[in-house]
């Protein structure tokens, strides 16, 4: 059959380029690009239709003269070398096993004329390196139609819970021989797997969808409606060395309190290579009964080293991809920092950003920046647009239509406080630009508590690994006396692609303001999924370079302060049984709320679990019988809510016990420079408190003496035995009494 309304096009070159597009073709009537026509029993029948194709005479330099096509809303076919066509790409969900295959089922075609299409080029970096021309002249010396069929699979891959085919519509297919060009307007095709091996098989059988790729499942073809699914939470990852794993210690004990199970893997018993890690990250996915959606790798590339793609960069993005692709199935973020302090004031931070916001009178969640490069000011235009849409008060710094941006007027902003930054321009290992911000600058802030996410489409500023990078001076600046600089950052290891950097940029701003998310690496993935999305293979190692310092599970703040608290209704006296606990927020029963109960027993060691509260507002605990004495505490947590954080709640069997009992706690930790520790003492007698470090030795005392029941502190100036300072580091504090002994991690900065 022939399409109606056909505009034959024959190129002609006039320069390098036509000056704007020309309409080649227009459907007579409104079309949905992509149908699903039906789905069951492992196969689905779409149908592509295409709406309109527009395109431009151009001159490259290396071929000549030629006509490029591109589709409103479409992509590219991002094969580089190979013939720079517009696709319509999309995912399609298809069984765990077999090959992949695509069946022509109907066809609408017609002659669209005889032209040169050129190769598409690797996209230049940001920083103005221009890559060298690239062809394939076996194909372009070749014969035959390109694609072969108008619809094909372009890859396989795992998408956390499901396996998904990226699956392409080409409108336009060409022959280099003869230089005609068929329109293929509309395409029928079923996708279905057969018996043979297929790419990136399943390992397991899933049976729910994690909670935080739900954004990601709802781009997905022949996919089910969520409702009534089994919506789950998957297991959170800390990797690092041992003394790593000491310095996040603030950070492993909230998430786990938070509601997470929680695991820690040190390098090199999981692995000493990127290979090795890798492998073992894929094995804990396959065979973990709660495999990871996070992880954070704490330490830089000398204690975990990244992989790195091509040979080229750095790419943590890999830990995170199942199989082969570019989409993780999960999470991955990265703390690293000029030396081991940096890993314990940031991991200290995070936790307590999230367990205790800062919400001065003032509020500053609501505050967001942009800055851009003359060069790409629509790009970071387009990020004030997406802030705006949810309420935000944005700041512009743009030489095109914002305001100038200098050192001085970025550095005033930032210090009033912004929950979210974005800079689309140009960048060094320490420096973006405009207007020339170093890390320099960063340690000379003074925005305190006011922490919010910066995304970096800046070359290089995440370039991390041998390096002191831009993105780490954000994530380190300060101490916990004068906490200053980022809560996290998204940011490449390398010059960023002009293109598909700049749309990863658009898609996180767009993925948190308009769709709604909320959390740092699910935010970014979907960003990723995105690139890939338009830009296909070609955008591969773009979302491998951009990485995530910082939590990838963080929540960014963007409601006005002070956040509504969240309440969480239940006894004094956690008993053992089945227990039900009220939520409200605002008087109202809260719905989605996660609700962990942690209990620290004495003799048997800990126990946590966790829910959502229901419709009602309702959560509903079994709890285990514990030992007298032992510490329960409850949390709940909430998109943009203040967290409800109870502690030192006692109780066992069917009745209530009010149990004298030893307790310890410090302030600030981390510490510089001074120490207040509180006790309590449940009965009177000899007690001792001391600082020990790593290797179990004794470095100071700062109690020794026989004491009253009852309530106490002592200031300790962080001074040792001999009365010099003791170093910073990792460091316990001990507590001893005749029927008591408690231990505390304590973190001590320069």
């Amino acid at each position: 059959m022939n399409a109606l309304d056909l505009l034959l096009v024959v190129s002609v070159c006039t320069g390098t380029a036509s000056g704007g597009l020309d309409r080649v073709y227009e459907s007579p009537a409104p079309v949905g690009q992509v149908e699903v026509l039906s789905e069951g029993g492992g196969d689905t029948v779409i149908r592509f239709a295409l709406d309109a194709l527009d395109s431009e005479d151009v001159s490259i330099e290396g071929f000549g003269c030629g006509t490029l096509f591109s589709i409103p809303d479409g992509g590219i076919s991002g094969i580089e070398g190979y013939p720079d066509l517009p696709v319509i790409r999309r995912m399609v969900r298809v069984p765990s096993t077999g090959d992949v295959r695509v069946d022509l089922l109907e066809q609408e075609t017609s002659r669209l004329g005889v032209l040169r299409i050129p190769p598409l080029q690797p996209f230049p970096a940001h920083d103005g390196e221009t890559p060298p021309f690239r062809i394939s002249e076996e194909f372009y010396t070749g014969s035959g139609l390109y694609p072969a069929s108008p619809v094909i699979v372009e890859s396989v891959c795992v998408l956390r819970d499901i396996r998904v085919a990226w699956i392409c519509y080409y409108p336009v297919s060409w022959d280099p021989s003869t230089g005609e060009a068929t329109l293929n307007t509309e395409v029928t095709v079923r996708i279905h797997a057969g018996d043979g091996r297929g790419e990136n098989e399943l390992p397991r059988p899933f049976t729910g969808l994690t909670r935080s790729f739900l954004p990601l499942y709802d781009e997905v073809l022949g996919f089910p409606e969520r409702e009534g699914a089994d919506i789950i939470d998957g297991s959170y990852l800390f990797i690092s060395s041992g003394e790593g794993l000491d310095l996040a210690g603030a950070l492993i004990d909230w998430k786990y309190r938070k509601g997470f199970e929680v695991f820690t893997a040190t390098v090199p018993e999981i692995g000493s290579t990127p290979e090795a890690i890798d492998a073992w990250i894929e094995n804990a996915y396959a065979t973990w009964p709660n495999p990871p959606e996070y992880i954070l790798i704490v330490g830089d590339g000398y204690v975990v080293p990244p992989p790195w793609y091509g040979g080229s960069f750095a790419a943590d993005n890999i830990y995170g991809v199942v199989g082969s692709g570019s989409v993780p199935s999960i999470h991955v973020g990265r703390l690293s920092g000029s030396d081991s302090d940096d890993l314990a004031y940031e991991t200290w931070k995070i936790a307590s950003h999230e367990m205790d916001p800062y919400e001065p009178s003032t509020s500053w969640f609501q505050s967001g920046i942009s800055v851009g490069h003359v060069q790409f000011a629509d790009n970071s235009y387009e990020y004030v647009e997406f802030m705006e849409y949810a309420g935000m008060d944005v700041t512009w710094f743009c030489d095109t239509g914002g305001i100038p941006p200098t050192i001085p007027g970025l550095a005033e902003s930032l210090n009033e406080g912004c929950s979210m930054f974005g800079i689309c321009g140009h960048g060094n290992l320490t420096t973006i630009v405009p207007p020339g911000f170093t890390n320099s600058d960063v340690e000379a802030l003074m925005n305190g508590r006011r922490l919010g996410w910066w995304v970096l489409v800046a070359c290089n500023t995440g370039e991390f690994d041998g390096e002191y990078c831009f993105s780490e001076a954000l994530m380190g600046a300060g101490d916990a006396i004068e906490t200053k600089g980022a809560i996290g950052v998204m940011s490449p290891t390398t010059g960023s692609p002009i293109g598909p950097a700049d749309s990863l940029g658009k898609w996180i701003f767009e993925g948190r303001f308009v769709n709604g998310m909320s959390h740092m690496g699910a935010i970014t993935d979907w960003g990723k999924a995105g690139v890939y999305s338009y830009y296909g293979a070609s955008g591969n190692s773009n979302n491998h370079m951009h990485m995530v310092f910082g939590c990838p599970e963080l929540d960014i703040y963007n409601v006005s302060s002070p956040l509504p608290q969240i309440v969480c209704n239940h006894p004094d006296s956690i008993l053992p049984g089945t227990q039900t606990f009220p939520v409200t927020v605002g008087g109202e029963p809260a719905a989605g709320v996660l609700v962990a109960v942690m209990i620290q027993d004495t003799v048997s060691g800990s126990w946590m679990e966790s829910f959502y509260s229901d419709a009602s507002g309702n959560v509903t605990f079994d709890i285990p019988s514990y030992t007298p004495g032992s510490s329960v505490c409850v949390t709940a947590t909430g998109q943009n809510l203040h967290p409800y954080l109870s502690d030192g709640l006692v109780g066992i069997g069917d009745q209530e016990w009010d149990v004298p009992r030893a307790s310890l706690s410090m302030s600030p930790v981390p510490c510089s420079g001074v120490l207040s520790i509180g006790f309590t003492l449940p009965e009177a007698g000899r007690t001792v408190v001391s600082v020990y470090d790593m290797a179990g030795r004794v470095v100071a005392t700062p109690v020794d003496d026989v004491l009253a029941a009852g309530d106490h502190s002592v200031v300790w100036g962080c001074s040792g035995q001999g009365g010099g300072s003791v170093p910073a580091g990792v460091y316990f504090c001990r507590l001893e009494t005749a029927s008591a002994s408690l231990s505390r991690r304590l973190v001590l900065l320069p």
